[in-house]
């Protein structure tokens, strides 16, 4: 019975680092996304229409709608 209870705590704590990791990898994509926002707004594109799309060579960033609200593209009420 303990061995059994053993290589339960182990692979508890095995997925506990797992998700430890994973996270962390998370937080720091993050971070790395702040900081390449950061340095696109920098560069001044502020001047360009409503409607443009900025598309980022990075898979999960994909596009970024810059411009109106979310809000206006719901349907409206009757």
């Amino acid at each position: 019975m303990a061995a059994c209870r053993g290589f339960f705590e182990c692979l508890l704590r095995l997925l506990n680092f797992i998700l430890t990791v994973a996270g962390l990898a998370m937080v720091g994509y993050g971070i790395y996304l702040l900081v390449e926002w950061m340095k696109i707004s920098e560069d001044g594109i502020g001047g360009a229409s409503t409607a443009e799309v900025l598309v980022s060579g990075r898979p999960l960033l994909g596009a970024v709608i810059l411009g109106d609200s979310f809000l206006d593209n719901l349907p409206k009420a009757w």
